[in-house]
């Protein structure tokens, strides 16, 4: 699991063997807004999450 600032935007990237998925909450602070951004599938073949979710950050 990796948080980062994603577009001013809260971010966690969540991985398992199979896939890695981007959540991004809308308004921070409210648990009801996050929102699932994307899901990678075969997430392992990436060398670290951390570099994936950086790639996102503007």
């Amino acid at each position: 699991m990796s948080m980062s600032v994603l577009r001013g935007h809260l971010c966690l990237c969540l991985a398992n063997p199979d896939s890695m998925t981007v959540w991004v909450m809308e308004e921070y602070g409210v648990q009801e807004s996050w929102k699932k951004l994307v899901k990678f599938r075969k997430a392992e073949r990436c060398s670290t999450l951390n570099y994936v979710c950086t790639q996102w950050i503007t």
